[in-house]
């Protein structure tokens, strides 16, 4: 997706990577989505990504399923680096970050690789 050097090139790379991850049971987890997206508890969701926008620059912070299987954390903790450094280089995209009901806070929703790979095969008809 992005090349090493390029993650050496760009500052914002180690902010992003230095982002803390706090686990959490999953209903907690879904109540964090469900107040940017009602639709929440029809999926099977990893976590959330949590930005709160500062006179510095933002907060990050991550909050993943406690039980969240060992395969899967890999994958999470990469979405949190990549789409926390976009957060950084462009701000709050809609179609990824959505803005909760709390001051300057924005939050992304990280769907579970599996459910990612049954919507796609479902999109296309599989």
């Amino acid at each position: 997706m992005f090349r090493r050097d390029d993650r050496r090139a760009d500052p914002r790379w180690e902010l992003a990577a230095s982002t803390p991850v706090l686990s959490a049971d999953p209903k907690t987890v879904v109540g964090l989505v469900r107040e940017v997206d009602a639709q929440a508890g029809e999926r099977t969701l990893d976590g959330v990504l949590i930005a709160c926008a500062h006179p510095t620059g933002w907060f990050l912070h991550a909050v993943r399923r406690d039980d969240l299987r060992e395969e899967d954390l890999d994958h999470f903790h990469e979405l949190v680096i990549v789409r926390n450094y976009l957060l950084l280089r462009q701000g709050p995209i809609p179609q990824v970050w959505r803005p909760a009901p709390v001051g300057q806070e924005w939050r992304s929703v990280a769907v579970s690789m599996a459910a990612d790979v049954a919507g796609i095969v479902g999109d296309l008809g599989g």
